[in-house]
């Protein structure tokens, strides 16, 4: 997940890198009026980065991915908690 990137930012950088290894990629879109958050926009607007604006989206984009990760008659991935 990505929060805020130019388009010529480091954070860009990973967000391909992540796209070459087909992970689902999420995007908090800010100001369009910020350089800062131009890079999210991109990717939004191409379809490359979904957007995200709270925990319900998030869990929507990773459910997806899980499901689409999973082989079919696959036992789920065991689930472990954030915190001890």
């Amino acid at each position: 997940m990505i929060v805020e990137a130019d388009l010529r930012s480091g954070t860009m950088t990973t967000a391909r890198h992540a796209l070459t290894l087909a992970r689902p990629l999420m995007a908090v879109p800010g100001p369009v009026t910020s350089t800062q958050s131009a890079g999210c926009h991109q990717l939004i607007q191409a379809g490359r980065a979904a957007c995200v604006t709270d925990t319900n989206d998030i869990l929507a984009v990773i459910s997806a991915s899980g499901a689409a990760a999973r082989e079919p008659g696959a036992e789920p991935a065991e689930r472990r908690p954030l915190h001890p």
